[in-house]
């Protein structure tokens, strides 16, 4: 063999190398990707709290790849190398983005397609007493009315002139049209619902037509408050004990057909609906 067939027969073996190599990797990020998405389709947490090599449970993400790797001898030989496992945090968070563009990116078409919308903004505490605001976009496909989460943010600031840039900024990002948004939805906390320099009267500066609405839903769960909402009883006036019995009495029916309609529901609420339920009607 001369020195020029030796070079060609170097490169070709180089290039199957190269392609054995990229199709090794390929298969390694398909299974990553795989297991993505059956966590995020299923809700599961993908991090242990013991991720360690001697931990009986790392964790949803790494022992689904385990076991993955038991009948993939490509994904086997990547898990036991010394680097390139792309199995850290900071990786898993990245495929998580992956997805997670891919679904807004789909949700932004679908509401471009129906081309009007409203906007839903609430916010809460989470566990860890971090501020988070959650936007929701409602359309109409043609079909029935559909609502899209686009999001849950952390909020450092909770000022209407924070809120309302942030939201339109969100809107921005989707690349949707602010002129084709017809209505906007919060809660009736003054921040958001005042209509001088609130949210709302922050984002009609910018589109007149998008009228503003009261959450129905908090305003339901303002009203049973205020229906269940008893006197302070003590035990030796009895003013107080007539007054909680004389709220129940003109709102017994109402008080019989909620825990009617909580006791057929399957939520750990019922057992305890049917018993306040069983104990009125004695």
């Amino acid at each position: 063999m001369n020195m020029r067939n030796l070079q060609i027969l170097i490169r070709v073996l180089h290039i199957t190398v190269k392609e054995s190599e990229v199709e090794a990797n390929r298969e390694h990020v398909k299974c990553l990707l795989r297991v993505t998405s059956l966590l995020g389709r299923q809700g599961l947490a993908f991090r242990g709290h013991d991720e360690s090599e001697t931990s009986d449970n790392r964790g949803n993400f790494s022992e689904i790849l385990d076991m993955l790797a038991d009948s993939n001898e490509i994904l086997r030989k990547k898990m036991e190398s010394r680097y390139g496992h792309y199995t850290s945090p900071e990786y898993q968070n990245d495929l998580i983005q992956v997805f997670g563009n891919k679904v807004l990116t789909t949700v932004s078409t679908q509401i471009k397609k129906a081309k009007y919308f409203a906007i839903l903004v609430d916010e809460t505490k989470d566990r860890s007493r971090k501020e988070q605001l959650c936007l929701i976009i409602r359309f109409f496909d043609g079909e029935k009315i559909q609502e899209r989460c686009c999001g849950t943010y952390h909020m450092q600031q909770l000022d209407a002139e924070s809120l309302a840039n942030f939201i339109l900024k969100k809107l921005d990002e989707l690349g949707l049209e602010l002129s084709n948004c017809i209505a906007q939805c919060y809660d009736g906390a003054s921040v958001m619902s005042g209509w001088a320099s609130g949210v709302q009267a922050r984002v009609a500066e910018k589109v007149p037509h998008a009228i503003y609405i009261h959450c129905y839903a908090h305003r339901l769960n303002l009203v049973l408050i205020d229906c269940i909402k008893l006197e302070r009883t003590v035990a030796t006036r009895w003013f107080y004990w007539y007054r909680s019995i004389y709220k129940i009495r003109v709102r017994y029916e109402a008080i019989l057909a909620v825990l009617d309609s909580l006791s057929e529901s399957t939520n750990e609420a019922s057992m305890e609906a049917s018993g306040l339920k069983l104990r009125m009607e004695s």
